[in-house]
């Protein structure tokens, strides 16, 4: 009697293969529905199932992203927006070179609190026709090729004026050559761009740094690089500014958008 045992291999390089857009799919309440496309660009069948998972992009305290996934009885659910949102289908065969479209509805409650709601589309795909391996002794391996992929899913309820606040503490990791500054973002508003940190002697600017700026999470720890010659000096700023800019649509333009905050005290923490 042959026994037949299945191994599954799951790799980064195998994603070109099972191609998704787009990376973030965003809804409003304008414009409930979305498409997501799914594309076989293998040689090979592909089954693919696809499901909704509630979890948003976080940092840790030294200013690295990961993605969060909350438990379900996790109060950082209020931002999920997975209870009410629809697809179809939720299950395809893909043929080399096929593509399929998954519709996305939402049906949001009338009385959502906040501005922006999370979810992730989690497709997993793996070969329909399994790799047959060599046959020992009547044992037979076979490989199946699993490819799993995650995208966001951003529902926006409302157009937001308001911001998040920032820490006065600039945390300063020496080994690392690292300068961290906490964001509070209660109301989990979405913001990407460009932070650009100012430190000034009296009136004299010392020191100016760049960082990319993603914000989700209601804490995100905002990372700037530092040179030694920096860290050796930097006690030296008596106060500090911060400056996030980003891309807004202006019809069929993109314009720079400028928040400037006032001017602050720092208090360093050197680690």
């Amino acid at each position: 009697m042959k026994k037949s045992i299945f191994f599954f291999l799951v790799s980064s390089i195998l994603k070109a293969q099972i191609v998704v857009s787009p990376l973030s799919l965003n809804l409003d309440h304008q414009n409930k529905i979305g498409n997501y496309l799914i594309k076989n660009n293998s040689n090979k069948p592909y089954e693919i199932s696809i499901s909704l998972n509630y979890g948003y992009t976080k940092t840790d305290t030294l200013g690295n992203l990961f993605f969060y996934y909350p438990d379900s009885i996790d109060n950082d659910r209020k931002f999920s927006c997975v209870e009410w949102i629809n697809f179809f289908p939720k299950k395809i065969l893909l043929q080399p070179n096929e593509k399929q479209i998954i519709r996305f509805s939402a049906n949001p409650p009338r009385d959502l609190e906040y501005p922006f709601y999370f979810a992730r589309i989690s497709v997993f795909s793996q070969e329909a026709e399994p790799f047959k391996a060599a046959q020992s002794q009547g044992l037979t391996a076979k490989i199946k090729i699993a490819i799993k992929q995650n995208t966001s899913l951003i529902f926006q309820n409302r157009r937001v004026d308001e911001f998040f606040i920032v820490d006065t503490v600039l945390n300063i990791y020496k080994d690392q050559k690292i300068l961290v500054v906490k964001l509070f973002n209660p109301k989990m508003i979405i913001y990407g761009g460009i932070a650009k940190l100012n430190l000034f002697e009296e009136q004299n600017m010392l020191f100016s740094f760049n960082s990319p700026l993603k914000v989700y999470a209601s804490d995100y720890y905002l990372k700037f690089d530092l040179t030694e010659a920096v860290i050796q000096n930097i006690l030296k700023a008596k106060w500090a500014q911060l400056e996030f800019s980003q891309d807004v649509e202006e019809g069929d333009m993109q314009q720079s958008k400028i928040i400037k905050l006032e001017r602050f005290k720092p208090i360093y923490q050197l680690k």
